[in-house]
């Protein structure tokens, strides 16, 4: 299941270095049979060489000596036979694992490159079309909606290594949008398709989202484009701001004090609503016949993420739940699962050692058994009385934690980060001069080549305690025996987050496959044994199950 933080940072430099590497073909073809016989010589099994030559021939049609309908009628024929090569491109892309951070730089620059060639082209078109016909129509229209759609792409996959999307790109949008608005029937629809997709996208919070859900997001952003909202004054539903000239990114904060007439401001209309009702309309029908897109999917998860973004997109979109309060401390940080349970394990050994009646109960058990106390007892009472210093290994991190709620962190990430950095991984966390692993959830992720990234983490637990868990059917459920203990194979691992006081609600993180379904499960936590009976299934994550439970009196 694909769960990756691109770990490269290409630079202007790097995509200038790939983007010379391309041959320059002059002269270009002149009509649109010139093209496909050209396009017929391309390689045919290799999707990087295809890519890189339509590339180098958009960045030949600049020149001005050859008709401008001949160039542009060229350029959307090479657009075409690009497509299938980008769609494979896309897949490949969405497909890696991780680690695989050279394959993954290549597919980026490929596509980056391809996006930026085919933006120049037709922005240069546009522009080059308006100047001669002031009044163009519909061809006018579509080659600028195309330039649009190209900086659209740039911006997406920029937000698919978690970086911010580049100021040269904002400020191409504002340029084009404002060239695009001077139609005398207004802004043309393919303008405004490309426009509503980019900004519905960018509302929909990508930095919170892994890559294939901010795939998916785009192909929402399409979806519900008719719906979004351009006006030039502010209004409850038109709540973001975005300044045609400045080169910044959209914001829900608009500025005080004087504004200018290149300000816009844009909402997502009635698609929050339409969203919601679409989800709903997938949960009764258990199909996604109306988002042909999307049918390679399951059904839950583009429920989720209709329900993601129409959160996002209504006029209140979610805020943060409790203030934040600014600090500067460490935190150690392991990310892999198996890693996690260990050192909460071995914060579980120490708290108990350090309990008061547990060292004297710790040896008595010993002499009782082998008449002596053995060096394992040793060794975690004297843990107890003074921690060793955290281990450091290729799995453990340190953090500068920025800023704290009372159910997350803000921390800094030092460059460049590793590889596994994603929205949704699970981590284990560990206080400066703490003694208790928590467990939490990136849920924010912002990085920029050659800077330190910011992360938003999610505090699950911050005492959790490791337990061992038998699933039971209704057999062994009847035959049930809190005194006998089955052999150990039976068993699995898993990490209590809190624990049910009375006849509330517990909630427990189990390991990625180690859930199916089970409603009863053999609690088995120290010394002691209970019965528990699981209430709901609140989260199913790449790594992870969360389950609600309850304690069976």
């Amino acid at each position: 299941m694909f769960a990756f933080k691109p770990s490269f940072f290409p630079t202007p430099d790097s995509l200038r270095d790939w983007l010379g590497r391309r041959p320059r073909h002059d002269p270009p073809p002149t009509t649109v049979e010139e093209a496909e016989a050209w396009l017929a010589a391309l390689p045919a099994h290799d999707a990087y060489a295809a890519l890189r030559e339509i590339a180098a021939m958009l960045d030949s049609l600049a020149v001005k000596d050859l008709p401008l309908s001949n160039r542009a009628a060229v350029a959307r024929v090479l657009d075409r036979a690009a497509a299938p090569i980008t769609a494979k491109l896309y897949a490949d892309y969405l497909a890696l694992l991780r680690g695989q951070a050279a394959q993954e730089a290549r597919l980026w620059l490929a596509l980056t490159g391809y996006w930026r060639s085919a933006e120049q082209a037709y922005a240069s078109f546009a522009f080059e079309w308006h100047e001669r016909e002031p009044d163009a129509g519909g061809e006018w229209a579509a080659l600028t909606g195309c330039a649009l759609a190209a900086l659209s792409e740039q911006a997406k996959l920029a937000r698919m290594r978690y970086c911010a999307v580049d100021a040269r790109i904002w400020r191409e949008l504002g340029r084009l949008f404002a060239l695009a608005e001077t139609a005398q029937a207004g802004v043309p629809e393919p303008v405004m398709q490309a426009w509503a997709r980019l900004f519905l996208r960018e509302m929909a919070s990508p930095q919170n989202l892994l890559p294939r859900e901010i795939e998916i997001a785009d192909c929402l952003a399409l979806r519900y484009a008719a719906l979004f909202v351009c006006q030039r004054q502010a209004s409850p539903e038109a709540g973001y701001y975005f300044d045609l000239d400045a080169g910044q990114a959209p914001s829900r904060r608009i500025p005080s004090g004087q504004l200018t007439g290149h300000s816009r401001f844009f909402g997502a209309g009635n698609s929050y609503r339409q969203a919601e009702l679409d989800a709903r309309a997938i949960e009764q029908q258990g199909a996604l016949d109306a988002f042909p897109a999307l049918t390679p999917l399951a059904p839950d998860e583009v429920v989720r993420m209709l329900r993601h973004v129409a959160r996002h997109w209504s006029p209140a979109p979610p805020a943060r739940g409790q203030d934040r309060s600014e600090v500067l401390s460490r935190v150690m940080i392991v990310f892999d699962v198996n890693e996690i349970r260990r050192n909460v394990a071995k914060g579980d050994s120490i708290a108990m050692a350090k309990a008061p009646g547990n060292r004297e109960g710790l040896e008595q058990a010993d002499l009782q058994r082998y008449g002596f106390v053995t060096e394992r007892t040793r060794q975690r009472l004297a843990e107890a009385d003074e921690p060793m210093p955290p281990k450091e290994d290729a799995l453990t991190e340190s953090w500068v934690v920025r800023d704290e709620s009372g159910g997350g962190l803000g921390a800094d990430v030092p460059s460049p980060a590793g590889d596994w950095l994603c929205a949704g991984k699970l981590i284990g966390f560990k206080r400066e001069g703490g003694e208790h692993w928590g467990v939490g959830v990136i849920r924010r992720v912002e990085l920029e080549p050659g800077k330190n990234g910011r992360v938003g983490i999610q505090i699950l637990s911050e005492q959790p305690r490791t337990v061992r868990l038998r699933p039971l059917d209704a057999a062994q459920l009847a035959a049930w025996d809190k005194h006998r203990e089955a052999p150990s194979y039976e068993y699995r691992n898993g990490i209590l987050l809190s624990l049910p006081q009375g006849r509330d609600i517990g909630v427990l993180l189990l390991p990625y496959a180690t859930y199916d379904q089970e409603p009863y499960f053999e609690w088995v936590h120290g010394a002691s044994c209970d019965l528990m009976t699981v209430t709901s299934h609140a989260m199913h994550a790449d790594e992870f199950d969360l389950l609600m439970f309850r304690l069976v009196a």
